[in-house]
């Protein structure tokens, strides 16, 4: 991996990582308390700045709390391996595994959107 290419990577994942983070921290604001399906809306109620600031998430654990917490550890695990380890032989790979964890099971749908488009990887 060259220079420049480890630099975008690493900028764009920290970019998505701190997204995960947020979105941790407003599902622990919920407390332990159950989700209402597989779609969510990680920021509640109490804690939004306006109407449409709910950042909605998909998550397969029924617990907000939980979701919170393996947002924030997958988050931080990415950042560390961006920091460390994404120019090793199994780094990008590792990178996509943790990334896909953080996404099923407390991502923001629309960073997700914007990590997967197809083509990006290849130069034309």
């Amino acid at each position: 991996m060259n220079r420049a290419t480890r630099t975008i990577v690493s900028i764009l994942g920290a970019f998505f990582a701190i997204g995960g983070i947020d979105h941790g921290f407003f599902e622990m604001l919920h407390g332990n308390t159950p989700t209402s399906g597989l779609f969510i809306q990680a920021i509640g109620q109490a804690n939004r700045f306006w109407v449409y600031g709910t950042e909605d998430a998909f998550t397969l654990i029924p617990n907000f709390l939980l979701t919170g917490i393996l947002a924030v550890l997958f988050s931080l695990a990415i950042m560390i391996w961006l920091a460390g380890f994404i120019q090793t032989k199994h780094g990008p790979s590792v990178f996509l595994l943790l990334f896909i964890c953080l996404f099923r099971w407390a991502a923001a749908l629309g960073r997700c959107s914007s990590f997967c488009r197809p083509g990006l990887s290849r130069p034309t």
